[in-house]
């Protein structure tokens, strides 16, 4: 479906399912995260909402929480993340990904 991606794990299992919107509103049905971000939002609108800076500037970070069991690749020595991730063209939301992470399994 255009503007909606779901990746399933090849054994068939909802565990390690990805989803990936690139367009406000798919089949007519506009997607937004529970705060009321979505592609089109604006940068300074997801700040608000919570957002915090990603791995570079043209990400933001969205319900940051830890995953325990796992090892963060971009904090060393600390626990992973998964987060939702926000994808940025200037200033505007162009995707969005979900669930993210920052993390290896231990």
């Amino acid at each position: 479906m255009p503007g909606l991606q779901l990746n399933l794990p090849n054994d068939g299992s909802a565990n390690g399912s990805r989803v990936s919107v690139s367009a406000a509103t798919v089949a007519g049905h506009p997607v937004r995260t529970t705060q009321g971000i979505g592609v089109g939002s604006t940068r300074a609108e997801a700040l608000a909402a919570g957002a915090v800076d990603g791995f570079d500037s043209t990400e933001l970070r969205l319900d940051v929480r830890d995953a325990p069991g796992t090892n963060s690749l971009q904090r060393p020595g600390e626990v992973g993340r998964q987060f939702i991730s926000l994808i940025l063209e200037g200033d505007t939301v162009v995707s969005m990904h979900l669930p993210a992470d920052d993390f290896s399994d231990l």
